[in-house]
């Protein structure tokens, strides 16, 4: 991904994590994986956050930087991962997420597809924190 795309991309999951207006503990967790995974360090999440708090661009300004299909997959998973994170997948947040997809190449059943495997990872990931009695 362009240093373009990865900040929008970034600012596009910000926007996400903050519509059910609450960001939690697992959120950020999974948050800073996703940071981790595209190389983006704490000085362009700051400014992304900044970005974001101002609202001066949208979501829509944030997806038009993202058009490969790759990436908008990517996007998805992300966004679904966050929203699952707390272990709550508010009605806001599906909706957000299906207005994002709506913009997108991307068909409602590949998104089901991404959410059961999303669904799918977060059990896994509860029972290996037990095995490893991380709880």
């Amino acid at each position: 991904m362009k240093s373009e795309e990865k900040m929008a991309f970034l600012k596009a999951v910000l926007s996400l994590a903050k519509v059910d207006g609450d960001v939690d503990v697992k959120e950020a967790a999974a948050f800073q994986k996703i940071c981790d995974f595209l190389g983006i360090g704490n000085m362009e999440v700051s400014s992304a956050q900044q970005a974001v708090l101002t609202g001066k661009e949208t979501m829509d300004d944030y997806l038009a930087e993202i058009r490969d299909r790759k990436s908008q997959l990517y996007l998805l998973y992300a966004m679904v991962s966050i929203a699952y994170a707390d272990g709550d997948y508010s009605d806001s947040e599906k909706q957000e997420i299906r207005r994002v997809l709506s913009r997108t190449d991307i068909n409602e059943d590949k998104l089901h597809e991404i959410e059961a495997v999303v669904a799918e990872e977060v059990v896994l990931l509860d029972k290996i924190d037990k095995v490893l009695e991380r709880e």
